[in-house]
């Protein structure tokens, strides 16, 4: 009996560490794959967005000040979300598993981009920067970032995407686009 509780309980803390990154999965696996059908290139940069700036975008701080605040701001997941994730650095870096995960072409480390995109610029059309997933306190909404250059980095895209759950499935609230791009 004590070591089903054990296995359930590992499962348990399993399927929620395989999950964290579901919501950024489901949102761009549509995206990426249309790309690949139309034989596009899109690499993911290592290193992940800055959290401070996830949270800028949310609450409205974003400079210049070209969009609002999210339209499903709460101040409350606010605060809680910069109280657990406005220092956090424990994983800066993306790895080759979530690259696969997220359906990229190729994991391209920040170290290396220059050179990586100027001889393949032909065949790359898309670099995205993700920033990691930041879950409220009920763990029912999430927020991210996402920025996309094409070579040699044109800034083609930046916004906050809203997402929260519903029937075990992640779903689309809105998309706040950053101001500093455009």
């Amino acid at each position: 009996m004590n070591k089903k509780i054990i296995l359930i309980l590992f499962l348990a803390v399993l399927f929620q560490a395989c999950s964290s990154n579901k919501p950024i999965e489901v949102f761009l696996k549509t995206e990426i794959t249309a790309n690949k059908e139309k034989g596009v290139k899109s690499l993911l940069f290592d290193k992940k967005k800055n959290n401070q700036d996830v949270l800028n975008i949310y609450a409205g701080k974003n400079l210049p000040k070209l969009s609002s605040k999210a339209a499903s701001f709460l101040q409350k997941d606010y605060n809680y979300l910069m109280k657990i994730y406005w220092n956090d650095t424990t994983s800066l870096y993306w790895n080759e598993k979530k690259r696969k995960e997220f359906s990229f072409s190729e994991l391209v480390l920040t170290k290396d981009w220059m050179r990586k995109m100027l001889p393949e610029k032909d065949t790359i059309k898309y670099l995205y920067n993700v920033s990691a997933p930041l879950f409220n306190k009920n763990k029912k909404l999430v927020i991210f970032s996402i920025s996309i250059s094409s070579p040699p980095i044109v800034p083609v895209a930046e916004y906050l995407v809203i997402m929260k759950k519903e029937k075990r499935r992640w779903v689309l609230v809105e998309k706040v686009y950053d101001g500093g791009v455009y």
